[in-house]
């Protein structure tokens, strides 16, 4: 492998003339910019983007009705759970976005937790790992084959110790890249987990940003290769005459060269990016059988809507107007004219491109992926609501599954309020008899107001009942309009308990306690599902990171103790020493882990041969997997206990003097032996 360049910074004298010039790469000749014209491109060319933007046009066509589906699940998960019709003030009880809000807190609490641990092998050739054997040996060291026993044992202890140290210095890594995202990992994943409850599924793109190269995803590290790549097509428009020298994109471009003079060093990065593509903007082979590895799919595509100034910038082509212009998407309210840009992984050749709908040649060539996936792309998927339609691999989300229930709430509270507003009071007279003036008195009187009414002479005795009378009402039945049923089929359909959606109706603590525990299984299958995807996500991000760091960022970030391999793309995908995964550690979890420590902490306190500092780092992992673990611990120190108990200076008073207390000392009483006696 050969060693890549780390992150680092460049002089701003430096990067301010590669700008000006044009060459953002330092002089690559992939990085320049091509202004291919449509009459260059070859017809084999031709043919062959018309053939891909077909099939994916073909496909957007096939999932359509999903992609409807997600977007009015979003909508009906907002809020908007009427139709477009009715009145603005419709009533709503927005129970799924509860729902949606209280699942994807309880199944997602916190950052993961990646792990890289040494797999279980056979690293010794000669010891069969017993003591016996060892101290055997040590106690004969001139026999021959004590002493290859000897070499045997030193040899594989020394190849644990190493391959600790490279499951650590991983560790590192991840945790280092997870928050150095931009935004950071736990905000996007949590709201991966948001979009899987509403949409059905999610995604995730494992990605290598490299130096001094743009991207086109959302996730990426925070540094200045974008806007360098924006001064850059500028700096070309301007040369080109496509902006004029007086025009606002000069000054544009005048204020932003400007603003770079004034710094003295650009941070450039590369490294691990976690990226994670809406719902609608996949789009797979439909010959493909099942979502979670797509399996039966010849092809994966994102879809990338965005002005074709950035897709000059970052694919270096002058589109000019060879491309189809898109308006109708909720992400561009303003109307802007956009390209629309497809990444595709041609999973039966192995290679990736990118092409633009109607552009007629390639905005980046087919050719193998830029970083390392031995899926051959770097998408991995998470649903939750798995079912088995062989029509349809797309899982159903808790709003499709909560839709109808969600409606009848509505309905039912929106037809009380119209019976209550057709209930309010009201006054019922003859035609005629009162004006106009009466009326408003009658409806707007203020408190203990005294009326006027011109329907009633001055002189006579007129009765105004005989008059005026109350509008009858026709009373509210409460059965007409319940709700307990449909939110007991709400319980029933999420595995929820009504202390979850809010008071109980009489339950004891019993019922509730068995209702807990069936939600909190449900919620449980949930966790596994995220820690099987995270650890799928880790696996990936491994790979990348030793695939395409090089050993001396990796010392920079971990420490000069790292240790890091420089392995072939065969040694990294069969994982030979490395076992990585991951773990969300969600609060549903962590009671129980304590619990189950502290019923076996009394009998593993007991076993003769147990590293003491083995269980208390395990113990403090699952109390807080922030702690650092070094710090609290410290070799050849004595326990708190035994150090309390150590000799203490002499007061001078044999009252006051802890080594004349006799018998009366806490530690100089009688104690009970292992056996049970005094």
């Amino acid at each position: 492998m050969e060693p890549m360049e780390p992150i680092g910074v460049m002089p701003q004298d430096q990067v301010l003339m590669d700008a000006v010039t044009g060459s953002m790469a330092s002089g690559e000749d992939e990085n320049k910019r091509t202004n291919v014209e449509d009459d260059e491109i070859s017809e084999a060319t031709r043919k062959l983007v018309t053939k891909w933007c077909s099939r994916i046009q073909k496909a957007k066509t096939h999932w359509k009705p999903k992609y409807e589906q997600m977007q009015n699940d979003m909508k009906f998960a907002r809020g908007k759970q009427w139709p477009s019709d009715a009145a603005d003030d419709a009533y709503v009880a927005n129970v799924v976005g509860r729902q949606i809000g209280a699942r994807t807190s309880a199944i997602y609490a916190k950052n993961p937790r990646f792990t890289a641990r040494r797999r279980p092998r056979l690293d010794f050739a000669l010891w069969d790992g017993s003591p016996d054997t060892m101290n055997a040996a040590l106690s004969n060291p001139r026999d021959p084959n004590a002493q290859a026993l000897l070499a045997d044992i030193a040899e594989g202890n020394k190849t644990r110790t190493m391959y600790d140290r490279i499951g650590k210095t991983m560790e590192i890594l991840m945790q280092y890249f997870l928050n150095e995202g931009n935004p950071r990992f736990k905000l996007q994943a949590k709201q991966l987990i948001r979009r899987v409850r509403t949409c059905g599924v999610g995604y995730i793109e494992v990605g290598w940003q490299r130096i001094m190269k743009t991207s086109s995803t959302e996730g990426q590290l925070a540094d200045m290769s974008n806007r360098l790549a924006h001064i850059e097509r500028q700096v070309h428009e301007l040369k080109e005459g496509e902006i004029q020298t007086d025009s606002a994109e000069a000054e544009e471009l005048r204020t932003a060269i400007n603003a770079l003079q004034s710094q003295k060093q650009m941070i450039l990065r590369e490294g691990l990016t976690f990226d994670f593509p809406r719902a609608r903007h996949m789009i797979i082979d439909p010959e493909v059988t099942q979502l979670r590895g797509f399996i039966g799919a010849r092809w994966l595509a994102r879809e990338y809507l965005m002005p074709h100034e950035r897709v000059e910038e970052r694919f270096n082509v002058d589109l000019k107007t060879s491309y189809t212009k898109h308006t109708a998407d909720t992400s561009n309210p303003t109307g802007t004219e956009l390209a629309c840009v497809w990444r595709v992984f041609d999973l039966e050749n192995g290679t990736e491109f990118y092409v633009c709908d109607g552009y007629k040649g390639f905005l980046q060539e087919p050719a193998e992926p830029d970083a390392f996936y031995e899926q051959g792309h770097p998408w991995l998927v998470l649903t939750f609501n798995d079912v088995e339609d062989e029509d349809d691999p797309f899982c159903p989300s808790d709003v499709e599954i909560l839709r109808p229930m969600q409606l009848e709430i509505n309905r039912a509270r929106e037809a009380v309020r119209n019976h209550r507003i057709a209930n309010r009071p009201a006054w019922l007279g003859a035609k005629g008899l009162f004006t106009n003036e009466d009326k408003y008195r009658l409806a707007g009187h203020e408190i203990n107001e005294f009326i006027e009414l011109d329907a009633i002479p001055a002189s006579g005795d007129v009765d105004i009942r005989s008059k005026i009378q109350a509008k009858p009402v026709a009373p509210i039945d409460p059965a007409t309009y319940e709700t307990e049923t449909v939110f007991v089929d709400i319980l029933r359909t999420m595995g929820e308990q009504e202390a979850n959606l809010g008071g109980t109706s009489g339950a004891t603590a019993t019922e509730s306690s068995i209702a807990e525990g069936s939600r909190m299984s449900a919620v449980s299958s949930n966790v596994d599902d995220l820690d099987e995807f995270l650890s799928d996500v880790a696996r990936m991000a491994g790979q990348l990171l030793l695939h395409e760091l090089s050993v001396e960022w990796a010392q920079r970030i971990a420490g000069p103790g790292a240790v890091w391999p420089e392995l072939s793309r065969e040694e990294i995908a069969n994982e030979i020493f490395l076992e990585v995964r991951a773990g969300s550690s969600g609060r549903p979890n962590r009671a129980m882990k304590l619990a189950n420590i502290e019923r076996i902490a009394p009998f593993v306190l007991q076993t003769p041969g147990l590293n003491p500092l083995w269980w208390l780092r395990n113990m403090l992992v699952e109390m807080d997997d922030g702690l650092d673990i070094d710090d609290a611990i410290m070799a050849n120190m004595p326990s708190i206990i035994a150090m309390n108990a150590q000799k203490q200076l002499s007061t001078g008073n044999p009252a006051s003097d802890p080594a004349q207390q006799g018998a009366a000392g806490a530690q100089n009483g009688p104690v009970m032996n292992t056996a049970g006696g005094p």
